[in-house]
This record gives C-alpha cells, structure tokens and sequence, in this order.
C-alpha cells in the first residue's frame, strides 16, 4: 500500500531531501499518513445546512511525512506531477518560541496564517496549533514536515482537507497521539475556520477521512453522522472535469451565500413564529421543527412562504429587522446585498435534491434510473448560478454534457464551493471516449491542459498511519497502525 498510493516518495525525492539535511533525518524513522482528494457527486454547500452528501475520493492525494527533529519548526510543501516531484515550491519556519505564541495567542496565529506568504501553512502548521488548543498535546522541541501532493489546488477537490487530514495524522502520530478519525476530521475543520478563515462545513473533511475505493460515502451533517456507502453499478462512472478556474471557499463568495442562507433561516423562524434570543453576538433559534438544520426543511412548506422572503436584502436592513444571524462561521456586513430568497431555496432544494439522489442510485434500477439521476445534479448546477456561485467555465462544460445526453453521459454539476472548480459527470462506462473529449475540447478552449478526475484511493483511515525508515532504495514501513474507522459521530 505504501508504494501503490505514495507515488511522490521515490528516490528523486529523498535526493531532494538529502540535498537539505536540516530538515529531515533520513537515518531515523517518520511517520507517513495519506489523504485523498474527494469529487463531490451531490450535496456540496448545502452541507452547512444539514444535508445529507455523497462524495467519492480521488485517485489524487497528499501525503505527509512528519519527525520529531531540530530546534524549530520547518515545513516544506511540494507538487508533483506523473510520480516525480516539481521544485519545493513553499517553505516556511518558525522558532519554538514562536510555535508556542502561535498556538497561544489568536491575534498573533491569524496575523501570521492571513499574510500572503503563509496562509498556506494554516493547512500545515495549523495541525499543530489545533492539537495543543484541542488535545493538550506538549509542544516537542522541533518538528520537520514535508507535505507533498498531487490533489489540483484550487479545483473545488478538497486540496485543503487532504493537507489537513494527512498533516494531522502525520504529526499526532510523531508527537506520539492517537486520532479517532472523526476527531481528525473536527480537528481539520476548526483549521479551516479559525486559522484559513474558510467558513466550510463538515463534509470535505468526513469525506478524505472516512472515504473509501470506489464508493460514494454517504454523511448526514448534522453535524456529521455516516451513513454508509453507495453501492454504485459497473455500468455507471463518475468523472471530475477540471474547468481551468480557480476555486477558493475563502473567497467572498461562498461566505456571502452562506450568510445569506443563514438570514434566510432567521426570517423563515420569524415567519414560523419561532423562540429567538441573541446573546450579543448572534441570535439563537429555538427550532424543534427541523433540529436547527434547513435541510430538514420541507420543499412544499418553503414554497408555501417563498413570496415572504425578500429576493435580495441589504445586510443592514436586515440586521435592522432580526437583529443578527444564527450562523457562527460568517458575519452579516451592512454594506453588502445578499441574495437571501435564492440562498435559502438552495440550501433546502438541494439538500432533497441529495437525498432523492441517493434513492434513485440505491434501488435495483439504479441504471435505469441514469437520466433522472443525470437531471437532479443539472437542477443543482443551475441552483448554484442562481445563488452567484456559478461561472462560465462550468456553464461550458456543461452545456457540452447536456450536447452529450445521446451518447450515454446523462448529466453533471459543478462541486463543491462552485465559483470554478470541477464538474462533476454521470455518464454510462461505455461512454468515456466521448467524455475525454469534452475534456480535450475544454482544454483547447480554455487554451491550457484541464485536469481529468478519474479513480480512487482510500481514505485517511483506511491508509493507516506508518513508520517509515529511508533503506536506501524507497520508505520502508517499519510498524503501520491501522484506524478504528467506528465510534461515534462528532
């Protein structure tokens, strides 16, 4: 397993490390854990409101490699490409004293996680702080990591989970903790929202956790409980078209949706004559209706109620009116408009959307069910334009899937946070040559080479977290500790 799914150790890059022998020891042993990206088939950001999401791991992934070494803190992330490694193309080191302030004090972690040249490490360092903040782990004298990855950044694909999920594994294990996997998967998200200031919800880390080869992993976040896997027949496959955009959940756009989703909530409370109190911060929905979560919501009662709920609202009208939002990961800003009506209808529509989804794949007709499974995701990508999360890159590729509906590819959505990113594909496995050449005919259009998703690996919990020693040649495993994927959900 070590040599199948950590293609970016090979001896050109142990050359490299040994060309910098401050950072690791090669005559000691490390500590190696593996994270996948993820493909999100359906659900994307209606998991903040509790839907129930279905996502499948790449064949992409990050590994870590962790040691307990030296008088600071270095890190050194890498991409590679075809199994060798590019340049190191980021690296960053921070003394002891100042790991400790890091961990610490939180004016001092986000100046330095939100500065250009580091807010990269919050996915890498970030693991350590979280573990000291979060599981009392003794700060060790130094820590040598190397993150290498071949999981396309900024494609909508998890980049971010995977470094988190791998880094966390990695290093917990070297400073000698043990991670349930649902507590790495907690953890990787309080990185995202109090170090990276991604406002995501559960579902990316859950997924590179807890994934499996060849499955769709089905998790219910509320917050986040699993469900099991799909069985998904031969005849169907699912593709991951890169649309040559980058995507970022940090990005304005994906926490101004999720704001006005989270308003929407508030007003729809009001209308359903709801308990609300604030504590100054935030308001506070007494909601034992639907639990809290608007995926809960019934799409006939939301209809019932839409003309009710201002199409766009400005932020300090509405906190004029409601007095502030329930939502703790996001901010209502006076000055900006919000599409509340659409927002809301997303979130509640595509979280039914996600579970009549996983109906139709979970019958005996599941191929026979392949045109309407096609239409619910083209339903969520057009939901995603409507709530300003689409892009024309995605509308393209697209609209090349629909042109395709007679060879066998039944439909497709953009993923994730949407703003770019990746589209997801359904088509019949007899139709890859006509996929491929969406993609081709992408790439040219866009006038660069666009990524093609296709496979698996396992999750960070299958992986297992290993000792591995430099013999020479390659990392040889000395112990591997295999993770309890069971217990319960956080």
């Amino acid at each position: 397993m070590i040599q199948t799914w950590c293609q970016p150790f090979t001896p050109r890059w142990v050359q490299t490390l040994a060309q910098n022998p401050t950072l690791f020891d090669l005559s000691r042993p490390a500590t190696l854990a593996r994270a996948p990206g993820r493909l999100d088939v359906m659900g994307g950001i209606a998991d903040y409101a509790g839907a129930t999401v279905l996502e499948r791991t790449c064949r992409e992934g990050t590994v870590c490699l962790a040691q307990l070494r030296g008088e600071d803190f270095a890190v050194v992330s890498a991409r590679h490409a075809g199994g060798h490694a590019k340049q190191l193309d980021r690296s960053v080191r921070v003394t002891r004293d100042q790991m400790q302030r890091l961990c610490t004090d939180e004016s001092a972690a986000k100046a330095f996680f939100s500065s250009p040249q580091n807010h990269w490490a919050a996915y890498v360092l970030g693991a350590v702080v979280v573990l000291q903040q979060h599981e009392h782990a003794p700060l060790p004298q130094g820590l040598a990591i190397l993150l290498a990855s071949d999981v396309p950044e900024g494609r909508g694909v998890s980049s971010s989970a995977a470094a988190e999920v791998a880094t966390l594994y990695a290093v917990a294990h070297a400073m000698g903790l043990s991670l349930a996997p649902d507590r790495a998967a907690w953890l990787a998200q309080r990185m995202e929202h109090t170090l990276a200031g991604a406002p995501c919800g559960l579902m990316d880390q859950l997924a590179v956790v807890h994934g499996g080869v060849d499955q769709l992993l089905r998790i219910k976040c509320q917050p986040g409980s699993l469900l099991g896997v799909l069985p998904c027949p031969p005849e169907l496959l699912f593709w991951g078209l890169d649309s040559g955009v980058s995507h970022a959940v940090s990005g304005a756009d994906y926490g101004t949706v999720r704001a006005a989703t989270f308003m929407g909530y508030r007003i729809l409370a009001a209308l359903l004559n709801m308990t609300v109190t604030s504590d100054g911060s935030r308001v506070h929905i007494d909601d034992t209706r639907f639990g809290g979560y608007l995926a809960n919501v019934q799409p006939s009662l939301l209809m019932s109620l839409l003309e009710q709920i201002p199409e766009v609202q400005s932020g300090a009208d509405f906190l004029h009116a409601y007095g502030g939002s329930p939502d703790a990961a996001t901010a209502v800003n006076p000055a900006t408009q919000y599409r509340v009506r659409a927002s809301l209808t997303h979130a509640v529509m595509d979280s039914y959307r996600a579970r009549l989804f996983a109906k139709l794949l979970d019958s005996n007709d599941a191929v026979r069910n392949a045109s309407d499974l096609g239409e619910l995701m083209l339903q969520s990508h057009e939901s995603y334009g409507a709530i300003g999360l689409g892009s024309d890159a995605t509308n393209a590729l697209i609209h090349d899937v629909r042109a395709g509906n007679t060879r066998g590819i039944f439909g497709g959505r953009i993923t994730g946070g949407g703003s770019g990113g990746t589209v997801c594909v359904l088509a019949h496995a007899d139709a890859s040559e006509h996929v491929q050449a969406i993609a081709q005919n992408h790439s040219l259009r866009m006038g660069k080479r666009c990524h093609v998703f296709t496979g698996s690996s396992p999750g960070a919990a299958a992986f297992g977290v290993h000792e591995v020693v430099w013999n020479g040649e390659t990392f040889a495993p000395l112990t591997s500790q295999k993770l309890d994927q069971s217990g319960p959900a956080v």
